[in-house]
């Protein structure tokens, strides 16, 4: 076992402690005294409470409060840039562009609204009248059939607040009003409906 054989006076250890406490009192808040206390045989204790007449007094930091948020600082503009920056801001105030969406039409009546374009065709179950021979009797025979058929759509393009009334008007019978672009409430909730 190895022991430091220095000794310090009692009356020197307090004028150090003292003056360690208080140069740190204005950190009093902020900071914890621990006592380090080593033992005879050899092994170290850590405590908040003195263990001895001749402890190691350590401080440790405490720090409940995140650091200050860094903060954006942009490069300036060189005199080319910021008069181009002045004349887009002009040009924008003076012609503002509106939300768009969608006003999709099927050649088959559906009309419907989404705020992304819309496909070129749309697949759809439609009935067809056939008339015809019975193979096995030779009767004439008449009929209804649903046939599935590639139906061309025609893209609008509308203003977001017109579609919206579209999408959310109560007792539509528009019909291809089931195809609309409508969102659950969980998503308008998670501000993903641009109707919101």
């Amino acid at each position: 076992m190895f022991r430091d054989r220095t000794t310090t006076k009692p009356a020197t250890l307090k004028a150090l402690l003292l003056g360690l406490l208080a140069l740190t009192a204005g950190a009093a808040s902020a900071q914890q005294t621990v006592y380090r206390c080593a033992e005879d045989d050899g092994s170290v204790t850590f405590s908040d409470q003195r263990c001895s007449e001749q402890p190691d007094v350590l401080l440790i930091e405490e720090s409940h409060n995140p650091p200050p948020p860094r903060r954006y600082s942009p490069r300036p503009l060189m005199a080319d840039e910021a008069r181009q920056g002045r004349q887009n801001t002009r040009q924008q105030a003076a012609h503002p562009q509106p939300d768009m969406s969608y006003r999709c039409s099927a050649s088959n009546g559906e009309a419907w609204y989404q705020h992304s374009p819309c496909s070129s065709s749309i697949n759809v179950r439609e009935p067809e009248h056939f008339t015809g021979t019975a193979i096995n009797t030779g009767n004439p025979v008449r009929g209804t059939a649903l046939v599935n058929r590639s139906v061309p759509v025609e893209q609008t393009e509308v203003p977001r607040s017109t579609a919206c009334s579209a999408i959310y008007a109560t007792g539509s019978n528009r019909r291809g009003s089931r195809k609309d672009q409508k969102y659950n409430t969980y998503d308008r909730n998670r501000g993903l409906d641009p109707c919101r």
